[in-house]
């Protein structure tokens, strides 16, 4: 119960897991059942204590983005932003037919909802270090994204994965997320995500492979791929 408030998160999702098992009324585990109970025992068994951090601790925006054509451009773009308005890191990727194909069900006609979370992902897991013990406000145009967070679950399992994996590294680097919505058209990173750019506002480039951070939603949060450009790719430059 404790561990469920104060953007407890993961804890508040594994319950929801455990619930929907008991509602059902299943006679046998299944292996997300059998998962989540295994997850619960390592959260009681570890008893991590909540730390509380000084009100004086620096604020940082996130802004994620990510686009779905399956006959132009897909693409997962975000960028940090300082309390003084400077963009200090972004990333901008393309996610090829291969990822497209991991991620979509047969018979699915749209992953937007699983690239926009992936977005969040890619963010989290290639900035943690930096994010570290800072006060995060992360901005995203998907509605479903933000409802997800909110409750702590999605009803979309590799969504749910995903979440998963994100309120690990929330807890394991201290980065307590306040998430809010942008409108699309107010979205810095909307451009980053459309569009390969390899140039933005005089910010750090991170490389991220979609297809690591797509592929199975490892939880090493220290996994950051740094692919080599594609030959005859096309990139952006943005001031």
């Amino acid at each position: 119960f404790a561990s469920s408030q104060m953007f407890g998160r993961r804890f508040r999702r594994l319950l929801k897991i455990f619930s929907n098992h008991v509602t059902a009324g299943r006679q046998t585990l299944s292996g997300r059942t059998h998962e989540c109970l295994s997850e619960i025992r390592d959260l009681l068994t570890e008893n991590v204590p909540r730390k509380i951090e000084s009100l004086q601790a620096e604020v940082v925006h996130i802004y994620v983005d990510a686009s779905f054509d399956r006959q132009k451009y897909s693409g997962l773009g975000g960028m940090v932003v300082d309390m003084s308005t400077k963009t200090l890191f972004f990333f901008s990727e393309a996610v090829n037919d291969d990822t497209l194909d991991e991620i979509m069900s047969k018979g699915q006609k749209t992953v937007v909802q699983e690239l926009e979370m992936m977005g969040v992902l890619a963010a989290v897991k290639s900035w943690h270090s930096f994010l570290k013990s800072r006060r995060v406000v992360l901005f995203t145009d998907s509605e479903s994204v933000r409802g997800s967070f909110l409750k702590t679950w999605s009803a979309n399992n590799d969504s749910d994965d995903m979440i998963n994996v994100i309120f690990k590294v929330e807890e394991d680097f201290d980065i307590p997320l306040w998430i809010e919505r942008v409108p699309s058209q107010s979205n810095p990173s909307d451009v980053l995500s459309r569009e390969l750019v390899t140039v933005f506002a005089g910010a750090e480039r991170v490389r991220v492979n979609p297809r690591e951070i797509g592929s199975r939603w490892t939880s090493n949060p220290a996994v950051v791929v740094t692919p080599e450009p594609r030959t005859g790719e096309k990139a952006r430059l943005w001031g």
